[in-house]
């Protein structure tokens, strides 16, 4: 793993199945896609179609196979989506349209599963099932926003970094201003944190703890819904218990800031 790339990833509060599994695999990809030419973007593209084929695995959930089938696609993407970066990274060609493209993809994947799913439930599935599908839909944007923020807030302290209010990009627009200040509402007065080794210390097991908050994490837990039967467990398990978490830990992260001595932004 090269310096940058560090910096994107701390391994101290990485997901096992990102840095034994899905990364090695994205590393094994970069030298073929950077031969090939693909940028960033069809690389993104790429993901999003094997995203919309695992949702049509999922058309068949009840059938084990075609559950596993949607996981193993959905594993494929996640392995797309880390190679995006890796080749944006190793080519130069990161910009502000190309992460939200990649934003945009990762979003859709999971509303196509979702609602390749809901769309299949039986005829006779009470409206409560699906009142509970939106709102953990709704519960499932606001975490993945808040859970990346906090990691981004971790990475820029870990490096001695003065945390500054992100600035909404040119082509982010209207949605990207309201998704950054609802982030700022959760953020301290922006500033530099002085014992960082300290700081790490407190704030790597609560992130750690905050994992079943990614994208891998959920990809799991549909697919072992489904082989229950039971999607709505998924959905449950979304509202009742990733809700929670994720307000639980970024309690702990700012109290493990408020610890920290820092040198206040002028």
């Amino acid at each position: 793993m090269n310096e940058t790339e560090q910096n994107v990833r701390d391994r101290s509060i990485e997901d096992p199945s990102n840095r034994f599994l899905i990364h090695p695999l994205s590393r094994a990809l970069l030298g073929p896609a950077l031969r090939l030419g693909l940028t960033a973007n069809a690389v993104s593209i790429a993901g999003l179609a094997f995203g919309f084929a695992a949702a049509l695995a999922y058309s068949e959930w009840r059938d084990w196979r075609f559950a596993t089938l949607g996981l193993v696609l959905m594993l494929i993407w996640h392995v797309l989506d880390g190679l995006d970066g890796m080749v944006a990274r190793a080519s130069g060609t990161s910009s502000p349209v190309g992460r939200l493209l990649d934003g945009l993809c990762d979003i859709s994947t999971f509303v196509f599963v979702y609602g390749i799913i809901g769309a299949t439930l039986p005829a006779d599935t009470p409206a409560a099932v699906y009142a509970l599908m939106v709102a953990a839909g709704a519960a499932h944007a606001i975490q993945s926003a808040l859970y990346e923020g906090e990691r981004d807030r971790f990475h820029a302290f870990s490096r001695g970094e003065r945390l500054e209010p992100w600035q909404p990009s040119s082509a982010g627009g209207a949605g990207e201003k309201l998704y950054l200040r609802f982030r700022r509402l959760l953020s301290d007065r922006p500033a530099t944190i002085v014992d960082i080794a300290g700081y790490r210390r407190r704030a790597v097991p609560v992130l750690r703890a905050m994992i079943p908050l990614n994208a891998n994490a959920r990809t799991f837990a549909i697919w072992l819904a489904c082989l229950a039967g039971k999607p709505e467990f998924f959905w449950l398990w979304e509202v009742l218990v990733l809700s929670p978490l994720c307000w639980w830990g970024i309690a702990a992260l700012r109290r493990s800031e408020r610890m920290a001595p820092v040198m206040a932004s002028q």
